[in-house]
């Protein structure tokens, strides 16, 4: 190789090789391929470089094969000759602050109204509970995981819900458009869910309304009996941005008398931490089902009180994303 030749990440990381020193890069930002003279660059200059500004505008994250996306801050510095770093994704960050010049054309609207999407510069799109801007009018199956960050991609199935029809599944190559009429979401399913690497326990018998509650939001479930206690574990759980991760397992102690009895509380893993500066109030370690739990010492007040015959798990959940939403307010616009 002449030592004048770009080195290719992409093409080291998927041959797992070690990108050498060298005085130039071919880097990806999103669909695009960049070459640079410099062996790294901070968030701010990948940014500017992709044409994303205001800077504080958008995120941008290293995607590492066969991993998750890590995020870089503005000023953090991304090294062209770590192992592994594969590409740059760029986030528009109105999809969390709700701060834009031109609305996206929101396919879950368009669907519900009978409306066929328009062409547009970028669409809000949901996977599972979570919204996303993106500023294509398609992707694949492979590119809507990576975004929702399901990854090793080939562990998780992807299908669109047409509105008023029955979920499509999507392959990893193939296109879902986002002009194509009637399509309200998109949802991710665990393959060893529907493959039987891993049982969902089922050790006590859950109230009818939450079984539907739970079929209908789609997430893997189980019920087990830690002596006799009884604990609800719900996987995959969607936690909003200004979190990391963005997707945990929740964890319900039920108490014998429930649903007269009130849910309190809600446990977490993995733990969950802000990706800012803010710390998160009250919190203790739990040990259940193997596993260390982060508990969040949340519970209704009197003036709030649980309401046997009307609250069940549903509105527990809606309190826990509202627990989430409060404890950082300047995230914006949460998980739907």
């Amino acid at each position: 190789m002449n030592d004048t030749d770009p080195i290719d990440l992409e093409k080291y990381a998927k041959e797992g090789k070690k990108p050498p020193k060298a005085k130039r890069y071919r880097i990806r930002i999103d669909k695009e391929h960049y070459l640079v003279d410099v062996p790294s660059m901070t968030g701010r200059e990948l940014l500017e470089l992709a044409g994303k500004t205001p800077v504080d505008r958008y995120s941008i994250s290293e995607k590492i094969h066969g991993g998750a996306p890590v995020k870089i801050g503005l000023d953090d510095v991304a090294d062209f000759t770590k192992p592994g770093v594969e590409r740059f994704r760029t986030l528009p960050l109105d999809q969390t602050e709700g701060e834009t010049d031109q609305e996206p054309i929101d396919l879950e609207k368009c669907a519900k109204a009978g409306k066929k999407p328009p062409k547009a510069e970028r669409y809000r799109i949901r996977i599972d509970k979570v919204h996303y801007v993106v500023e294509v009018p398609s992707m694949t199956g492979r590119e809507l995981l990576e975004l929702a960050e399901k990854t090793p991609v080939d562990r998780y199935s992807i299908s669109e819900k047409v509105h008023g029809g029955a979920p499509v599944k999507i392959g990893l190559d193939d296109v879902a458009d986002f002009t194509k009429p009637g399509v309200e979401r998109f949802r991710t399913l665990p393959l060893d869910q529907t493959e039987g690497e891993a049982a969902l326990r089922r050790e006590f018998i859950l109230p009818p309304e939450d079984v539907a509650t739970l079929e209908r939001l789609g997430y893997p479930w189980e019920t087990i009996l830690v002596g006799k206690a009884q604990w609800l574990l719900i996987h995959d759980y969607p936690i909003p941005a200004g979190y990391k991760p963005r997707v945990a397992s929740l964890a319900f102690n039920l108490p014998t008398l429930y649903p007269d009895a009130q849910i309190d509380m809600v446990n977490f893993n993995p733990p969950l931490a802000p990706t800012g500066k803010q710390t998160i109030r009250k919190l203790t370690n739990r040990e259940l089902d193997g596993k260390t739990w982060q508990q969040w010492s949340r519970h209704r007040t009197g003036e709030n009180p649980w309401r046997p015959g009307i609250d069940d798990l549903e509105a527990h959940l809606e309190l826990v994303d509202y627990w989430l939403r409060r404890e950082l307010p300047d995230v914006g616009e949460q998980a739907a």
